[in-house]
């Protein structure tokens, strides 16, 4: 009986060898194909043009009348708006971006003519060139797809009666003038390109939200526990992976940590030990455990709590000159990165708040109540797929 255990180790060890090796080998060959045959860059998509910001396009316009000097040397702005609903708005808007313009006319004169060139990357390991040459190209074509549909929803804004109003606010107090016209399309075309990482994270996330909810619903009363258990296990996993991505794509040491955090907490749920000291008091002894529902329950309610405790914070420490991720979420959806969606995010706000309410509800139902644990679930499930009429033998 022994032997053929180890003979059944010994082929499901072999066979998952060749499965992970047929992985490497189309892998490493997809790699080589695309470094071959491909050339990933970045995508070129104009989100704005400063003849879409000019009230009449076939008009001629004077090119440069000091609108560098006259930013640059400014402190405020002297603005003579009509009184309208979107005064207010407009004015913090205006000055938001005279503050943006000034910063960038003192680094740089001439930054609105001057097109910055492709950064070069340096690839010094084979697994970093191996990781580009995988995920370059369809990165690239998903932040291509994502500025098209910016950029549509920049030109629906376009045909609204706010921006016809800011429209002619801003050539009011900058100049009716092309250096103008393009100082503005400059201002919303990088925060356009800005939201694009915001919108493909969010796109993500809620793939794997929707994925995780679907397996919870799914799972069977007898192993909904369990089912429970692993999903938000995996779901720390995945969070240290996106961290470690984006600490080697940003450089930066505190996405580093983060992923080796998060990874050690989505192993520990998966796998809860208890280390405890032998019967000789000298040796340890690791036991794994079983979390009961109400356990369980408590571990979501941290999770969702922390979530919330992010997003709260995106909103509050976000501002006009400097967005936060839900604000370019937002301005992406809308096409209107000119105004700060306040109500919007205000509105999310009290989402949040109502839902952690909701789940801090039933975390405590689920505590007080004192659900049984994975293994007495286990054993009801079993019971509940006997037939009434069969009979137990002694």
């Amino acid at each position: 009986m022994a032997l053929y255990c180890a003979c059944v180790v010994v082929l499901d060890v072999t066979k998952l060898q060749k499965i992970i090796t047929g992985c490497l080998v189309v892998l490493i060959s997809i790699a080589f194909a695309l470094s071959y045959f491909s050339r990933p860059h970045e995508p070129k998509v104009e989100v704005v043009s400063a003849l879409q910001e000019l009230p009449d396009p076939s008009r001629n316009y004077p090119l440069d009348t000091g609108l560098a000097e006259r930013i640059s040397r400014s402190h405020g702005l002297a603005l003579v708006l009509v009184i309208s609903e979107y005064t207010q708005r407009n004015a913090f808007a205006l000055d938001s971006l005279r503050a943006w313009a000034r910063q960038n006319f003192q680094k740089d004169a001439g930054f609105l003519h001057n097109d910055v060139p492709e950064p070069v990357t340096k690839h010094t390991t084979i697994v970093e060139s191996l990781c580009y040459s995988l995920f370059a190209s369809p990165s690239s074509a998903l932040r291509e797809a994502a500025l098209n549909f910016v950029r549509d929803q920049v030109a629906e804004f376009h045909n609204t009666p706010a921006y016809e109003k800011f429209r002619n606010d801003y050539f009011d107090s900058f100049g009716l003038e092309m250096e103008s016209a393009l100082l503005l399309a400059r201002y919303q075309s990088d925060k356009a390109k800005a939201s694009v990482d915001v919108l493909l994270t969010a796109a993500f996330w809620i793939i794997v939200f929707v994925v995780g909810a679907v397996l919870a619903l799914r799972s069977k009363p007898g192993v909904r526990t369990t089912r429970l258990q692993r999903i938000l296990a995996y779901f720390y996993v995945i969070m240290a992976i996106y961290y470690l991505c984006s600490a080697w794509s940003q450089n930066q040491m505190v996405f580093l940590i983060s992923a080796w955090v998060l990874g050690w907490i989505g192993i520990y749920i998966r796998r809860p030990v208890s280390i405890e000291l032998g019967e000789d008091q000298k040796g340890l002894s690791f036991r794994v455990l079983t979390p009961s529902r109400s356990v369980i329950a408590l571990a979501y309610w941290a999770t969702f709590s922390l979530i919330a405790i992010q997003l709260l914070t995106w909103i509050k420490t976000g501002s006009l000159l400097n967005p936060d991720p839900i604000s370019l979420l937002l301005s992406s959806f809308t096409g209107n990165f000119l105004y700060d969606p306040t109500s919007a995010k205000r509105a999310i706000s009290q989402g949040v708040g109502i839902a952690w309410i909701l789940v801090s509800l039933w975390v405590f139902r689920e505590v007080t109540v004192g659900a049984p644990t994975a293994e007495v679930e286990q054993e009801l499930a079993s019971l509940k797929e006997i037939s009434p009429r069969e009979e137990v033998l002694p």
